[in-house]
């Protein structure tokens, strides 16, 4: 009888490179793994260190002359003919300049299990806010309706170094939900959203704060370049509603 605890996957943002953001592994990150000779079998790997290298372990022998792996684990992640098919949500977690969580996901590719190096692959864009306000809601949509979530087919050769995605499927918005962060004057808030690789033509930005106001940031004319294991930043801006959103049984209040 085994019994297991749901691993809580929290990997943090290392250092910039000339080729992108490194990935320091927490202590509790589970990676999925595939080998040549099992391709349907999904395994998982668990670690219990902290650092840019760990160890990954689980139950039972892996067999094979190629083996492919994933992050984070996910029991609905599929495995066919060398390409992975990861799901990217159309809600996200709030991610800040210390953490990635588990929607920037990565894959691996070797001929042995000893050493695998993973790649990054989405990019990140970064909004940052000041201001007051307790925000609840950030949405990212792009203004041509060009996807931003759905399955993400991913392939890649050995040892990472290159790497193939297409989004396949989803919607043009992706929001970080419930996330109760409280802005600051003086200091400015960070918000990460996980996007496929790309070129966007005009993008939106729908903030809401507690009290149910909203703020948009529109840019028609603005291209969008998100490259993987990369951050695109926007501007800092001051947080200033610019509408309220009623619901049945609101007071409405006209002055």
């Amino acid at each position: 009888l085994r019994a297991v605890i749901e691993e809580q996957t929290r990997t943090s943002l290392g250092e910039t490179t000339a080729n992108g953001y490194k990935t320091t592994w927490m202590a509790g990150d589970a990676i999925g793994l595939f080998s040549d000779t099992n391709p349907t079998v999904n395994r998982m790997l668990v670690t219990y260190q902290s650092a840019p290298s760990v160890t990954f372990s689980g139950a039972g022998a892996v067999d094979g002359n190629e083996y492919f792996a994933y992050y984070p684990y996910s029991p609905d992640v599929t495995f066919s003919d060398g390409v992975f098919s990861l799901e990217l949500p159309s809600e996200q977690r709030y991610t800040d300049d210390d953490h990635l969580l588990e929607y920037v996901p990565m894959v691996a590719r070797n001929l042995t299990t000893d050493q695998l190096h993973f790649a990054h692959c989405t990019g990140l864009v970064r909004l940052q806010l000041l201001g007051n306000a307790t925000i609840e809601d950030v949405r990212l949509e792009t203004l041509d309706g060009q996807s931003l979530w759905g399955t993400l087919q991913v392939t890649t050769a050995v040892n990472g170094e290159n790497i193939n995605t297409e989004l396949v499927g989803g919607g043009s918005a992706v929001t970080l939900c419930g996330l109760s962060k409280t802005l600051s004057d003086r200091r400015v808030t960070s918000f990460l959203i996980a996007v496929p690789e790309g070129e966007y033509h005009g993008i939106r930005f729908s903030i809401q704060d507690s009290e149910k106001n909203v703020m948009n940031l529109q840019a028609s004319d603005f291209t969008m370049q998100v490259v993987r294991s990369h951050i695109l930043s926007m501007p800092p801006v001051v947080y200033a509603p610019t509408e309220r959103i009623y619901e049945v049984g609101d007071l409405y209040d006209d002055g």
